[in-house]
């Protein structure tokens, strides 16, 4: 039970608006809070809030009444600043170099930043030394690779969308015509290739499908990427390039 003298904060509010019985208790939280004088409600999205389906136009209305916002990475002077405030958080001193490599190779994610210097940390402890530039290149060489190959879900499906000529709402939806299917599962199995510590509930959550639903259409796909002589072989690894590099 929401607590009514508590601000609120919904994260992924485009995953949360899919299914019937999570659009009632979104639209009761409206109802309750977003006129209440000294109340914030704070959502976050990554699909324009007039993308919504099944959302009443009055909600919508309600939505785009309040502040919006898009919310792009950290610039490179801001994850300086980022870098050097975690590092006082810390009580850690770095050299200059050390904290402009961080805010060079960490560019998507400030949680990752604070990682970076809390890993920094625990060195400086252990070996009673100051961190040199070439022991943050080692010693953070997971966390780099891992933030400079981040990748959306929702990107993926913008990039198969588009290699298979369907749409992304199509790909989202119960279609069950050929093209779409084969869109709908590839978009599945790079999404469980591509991002870490990702469920088969989670990508059935954002294609709208179940559990089962995933692992038969990841299983149906790999069969078919790994013969050569398929051509859904050759999308995948053109799609892998593509999504690499984008």
């Amino acid at each position: 039970m929401l607590q009514q003298e508590e601000d609120v904060k919904i994260d992924d509010l485009q995953t949360l608006t899919k299914g019937e019985r999570s659009r009632e208790t979104f639209f009761k939280i409206i109802d309750n809070y977003l006129d209440e004088p000294g109340k914030q409600l704070i959502m976050t999205s990554s699909k324009p809030v007039g993308s919504f389906k099944n959302i009443p136009p009055r909600i919508i209305s309600e939505l785009g009444s309040g502040v919006c916002t898009e919310i792009l990475p950290p610039s490179y002077e801001n994850r300086v600043a980022i870098t050097w405030q975690k590092c006082k958080e810390q009580k850690l001193k770095l050299d200059q170099p050390v904290v402009d490599y961080i805010a060079q190779k960490i560019r998507y994610n400030v949680r990752s930043i604070e990682g970076a210097v809390k890993t920094l940390k625990t060195l400086s402890e252990v070996t009673a030394n100051r961190i040199t530039y070439n022991d943050a290149v080692k010693l953070l060489s997971d966390l780099v690779e891992s933030d400079s190959r981040y990748i959306s879900i929702e990107t993926i499906k913008e990039h198969v969308a588009e290699e298979y000529g369907v749409t992304v709402d199509s790909i989202e939806s119960a279609a069950k015509n050929k093209n779409v299917s084969y869109a709908r599962s590839m978009a599945m199995t790079l999404a469980n290739d591509l991002i870490p510590n990702l469920s088969f509930k989670d990508i059935g959550t954002a294609f709208n499908k179940g559990h089962s639903y995933v692992h038969e259409a990841i299983k149906r796909t790999r069969e078919r990427i790994c013969d050569e002589r398929d051509e859904q072989n050759a999308i995948y690894n053109k799609l892998i390039a593509s999504l690499n590099n984008s």
